[in-house]
């Protein structure tokens, strides 16, 4: 069972050995280092193909030490024929003959591609056209063995002048330098039975691209490479492999080139041709079927670089469950085992991974225990349904996340919450402006939220300034008409011995307030200077390296010097005596009013009355002073106050220009899709209602709302100006008129108003929405089909955080699945990991899933998991029994016309 699904890792399907015809590694004697060498590979080298030229016996010296215990490096072996074939490049007098490999499946015995290959191929060999007369004049008919390679070697040079004889070199690499076959007779002898299925083919880049293109030779040369399922280069670097790859597109032919070290040579070679240097990576299982599944999709699973590919950033790993064995699952009345009871361990590729099986097997359940784990109490399916054991379960406790664990890095979309999306505009327009916010790498939305922010705190802010000056204009009204009522009790006494104490019991207040004031500001000042040295004092030893640490112990060693110097100081010791000598004198003043008004024979009420009024005179006289004073703060504050609407400005400049980003990747995205649009708008008309049920709370009769809203109709609150030309709008003929009219034609009223419709157009994230049209109509008025459609288009193409779908097939199109959601999938399954629960062979198969999870029930009613891959031909039946499982495998291997 695979685990982790299909891998990165490097291939090299070029390796020659000190078998090989052509070769610097030596004879025998360097089987021992090269061995050694293939040992010592980089640790990403997992794949090699073993070259033979003509013959097999590398590779069956390689596949000796490998089960003899060695190579326990390398986890899979492959055997290539590498054959010389009658297409030439160059010129006459150097020729370059084009090479082409056979990969086969290692399933197949070296003595099988003996015997039912190679020896099929013995009779069609021919010689390179210069020297055919050796062929010809039957100077030289044999069986391509060593021994008859050399023979023809020593009959080419002998052919020559003696003077030209040096230029030549070993009989048995000329030999077989100059035998060549017919691409027709390789394919005749691989018409087998025994190798349908078992082979690959691959085209040398460089002697193809020695074949000149003429009239006579470009179709022969495109047939030659497009016929050949990979082209073979050994690139000196990846940029010189991009710019034969480019070559080939530029073409128009096969341009699948795979990168191989060609090795002839051990790695401490200068020459590129050399073991190690090797720069492909496939991404599949290490067998013969994953490199067919890199065939089919190339462009997914095959990459040239040095690097190991980079995965999707945001990644969930792996999930446990350690669950009792005796959980339960409680629906309402009724309880069953829970599949999941016990432990299970389940990984997720980086990429795509599809969670299949029968209905009821689990599926579903796996990904609703993830979301309950990461976003406790938002999942649907565990708000009616509760897991028990001996008591109910917490999930949190028993769920256990590898990987992103951050409810807000994961997007999940629930069982038929992509139709709650279709159907829910502003769902949609939060779930894309959350997607949104993280394409914007500038950060311009996210500084100019935050100033939008700060402005509407300010006109909160300038709100709270209207309102606390209405509550001191009303204070300064009502202590003004309470200072002329004591006053009037203090005239009706004329005698000069009340005034006299009148004035001295109002003096002494008055200095009795200056002291208590300025006593109670020391105090609150004392109060906040030891919270703050308590706050930063260091309870351990200050980090001397620390210039900021250090400067604030130093701060607050000072501060609580000045609080104790401050305590001791003679003059605040003198000011609390001051204190307690007015409080006194107070008293006696008090006690002689009172003596002298009880000798003018004032009743008990009056004399209360009396006294208490040349008291109260100097108090209200200190208040009225305050509030006028604040007064005058708070409205120089509403006078100066002054914001702008650029940050909110900039932020819908900055969101339709990322809207238009995403609108050129949603344009033209295939003929099953029409084009897909997204467009920023902001609805007036919900800030309009809020408008209307601020002025509803302002009038604070019971008008009604309906009334209210019919009698403003025409008039745009969003731009309130003079109080006439709105009342003006305004019948007076109701009562809800006549209120409205009223509160108009108050000043403070009006730009109350305006400051609140100012705070609602200024919130962008309340009444922004992202309107979305499908095929230029908007989404709601589109079919359910098609809306579906745009938002799994649009969810799976926004953002880069892992995205969890169960059953994303739900009211979606089959032919729309299988002609563009698959290629979308693995467009952005190279930047997002992917997860899906499905039913749908295609997003399976043809979305080329890297990681299979198989669900079924086993006899004791527990979920059973078999993960596997798309190339693991062991269980290929759980996928070819999907509802159009075959369909899909088919469509999949004839997609580059492929057979």
């Amino acid at each position: 069972m695979n685990q982790l699904g299909s891998l990165w890792r490097k291939w090299d399907l070029h390796i020659h050995t000190p078998a090989s015809i052509v070769q610097n590694y030596g004879s025998d004697d360097g089987w021992e280092r090269f061995i050694t060498e293939l040992e010592s590979l980089p640790a990403e080298i997992k794949v090699i193909g073993i070259n033979d030229y003509l013959f097999i016996d590398g590779y069956k010296r390689v596949l000796y030490e490998k089960k003899n215990g060695k190579l326990k490096n390398i986890d899979l072996i492959l055997p290539v024929i590498e054959l010389r074939i009658d297409k030439f490049g160059g010129s006459l007098n150097h020729l370059s003959r084009l090479n082409f490999h056979i990969i086969f499946s290692d399933e197949l015995s070296a003595e099988l591609i003996e015997n039912h290959f190679l020896n099929a191929l013995s009779s069609k060999y021919q010689l390179t056209p210069v020297y055919d007369n050796l062929r010809t004049s039957a100077k030289w008919a044999a069986l391509p063995t060593r021994s008859s390679l050399h023979d023809l070697g020593e009959k080419i040079i002998n052919s020559v002048p003696e003077a030209k004889r040096v230029e030549f070199g070993h009989p048995l690499i000329e030999g077989f330098n100059n035998l060549c076959l017919s691409l027709d007779s390789v394919y005749e002898a691989l018409g087998s039975h025994y190798f349908t299925g078992k082979f690959i083919t691959a085209v040398g880049k460089t002697e193809w691209s020695d074949i000149k293109w003429n009239d006579h030779t470009i179709a022969e040369k495109k047939t030659i490479i497009n016929s050949a399922d990979f082209v073979f280069t050994s690139a000196s670097s990846q940029q010189d492999w991009e710019k034969a790859h480019k070559s080939l597109l530029e073409a128009g032919v096969n341009s699948r080139l795979l990168d191989c070290s060609d090795s002839h040579n051990f790695s401490d070679s200068e020459l590129k041709d050399r073991l190690g240097k090797c720069l492909t990576w496939i991404k599949s299982d290490p067998s013969f079927e994953g490199l067919k599944q890199a065939l089919f999709e190339f462009k997914s699973r095959v990459l040239i670089s040095e690097q190991k590919p980079i995965e999707p950033l945001f990644q969930i790993r792996k999930v446990k469950f350690n669950f009792p064995e005796q959980t339960k699952l409680k629906r309402q009345e009724t309880q069953d085992d829970f599949c999941f009871r016990g432990n299970h361990e389940i990984s997720f590729s980086p990429y795509l991974t599809s969670i299949i099986g029968g209905r009821g097997t689990g599926k579903s359940t796996i990904l609703n225990l993830l979301h309950e784990k990461l976003d406790k109490g938002v999942n649907s399916f565990f708000k009616t349904n509760v897991l028990v054991s001996s008591s109910p379960l917490k999930i949190e406790d028993h769920v256990i996340v590898d990987g992103v664990s951050d409810r807000n890095a994961i997007d999940f979309l629930q069982q038929n919450e992509i139709e709650q999306f279709a159907i829910d505009q502003r769902r949609l327009t939060s779930a894309i402006y959350s997607r949104i916010l993280k394409l914007d790498t500038s950060n311009v939305l996210i500084e100019n939220t935050k100033k939008i922010s700060d402005i509407c705190s300010l006109i909160e802010k300038q709100i709270r300034r209207l309102d606390q000056l209405a509550v001191l204009q009303s204070a300064h009204s009502e202590k003004k008409k309470q200072l002329t009522t004591n006053k009037s009790v203090l005239d009706s006494f004329k005698d000069e011995d009340y005034q006299r104490i009148s004035n001295e019991l109002s003096l002494n207040n008055k200095q009795l307030l200056l002291y208590r004031s300025g006593k109670e500001r020391y105090e609150e000042l004392l109060t906040a200077l030891d919270k703050i040295v308590l706050l930063y004092s260091s309870k351990s030893k200050v980090d001397s390296e620390n210039p900021f640490e250090t400067e604030i112990q130093l701060i607050v060693e000072e501060l609580n010097r000045l609080i104790e110097l401050s305590k001791g100081k003679d003059s605040i010791g003198e000011a609390r005596k001051a204190e307690i000598e007015l409080m006194q004198k107070a008293s006696i003043l008090k006690i002689e009013m009172q003596k002298f008004l009880t000798q003018r024979g004032l009743s008990a009420e009056s004399l209360a009355d009396a006294g208490a009024a040349a008291e109260r005179v100097t108090e209200l006289e200190e208040e009225i002073s305050s509030i006028v004073k604040n007064m005058e703060a708070i409205s120089e504050e509403i006078a100066t106050f002054s914001v702008d609407e650029e940050p909110k400005l900039k932020y819908e400049e900055s969101l339709r220009k990322l809207l238009a980003t995403i609108n050129l990747d949603l344009k033209n995205l295939s003929s099953e899709v029409r084009p897909i649009e997204l467009h920023y708008e902001f609805d007036s008309y919900s800030m309009r209602e809020k408008l209307i049920d601020n002025i509803v709370t302002f009038l604070a009769d019971r008008s009604r709302r309906d009334h209210v809203k019919d009698m403003l109709e025409g008039i745009d609150l969003s731009s309130l100006k003079d109080a006439e030309s709105i009342s003006s709008k305004i019948s007076d003929s109701t009562k809800t008129g006549k209120a409205l009219k009223t509160f108009f034609s108050a000043e403070e009223n009006l730009e109350k108003l305006r400051l609140i419709a100012f705070l609602e157009y200024m919130k962008v994230e309340e009444y922004g929405r992202i309107r979305v049209l499908y095929d230029n109509k908007p989404i709601e008025s589109t079919s359910f089909g098609q809306r579906c459609t745009a938002v799994i288009v649009i969810l799976i193409i926004l953002g880069n955080t892992p995205i969890v779908i169960d059953e994303p097939e739900a009211h979606l199109d089959s032919s729309l699945i299988a002609k563009y959601l698959v290629e979308l999938v693995k467009s952005r399954k190279i930047h997002r990991q992917i997860i899906f629960a499905t039913h749908n062979a295609n997003f399976v198969i043809n979305g080329d899933s890297e990681l299979i999870h198989c669900l079924s029930m086993d006899s004791n009613n527990k979920s059973s998991i078999d993960s596997i891959t798309i190339e693991d031909l062991n269980h290929r039946e759980k996928l070819l029994a999907l509802e159009g499982g075959v369909e899909a495998f088919q469509k999949r291997e004839l997609r580059y016309g492929i057979d």
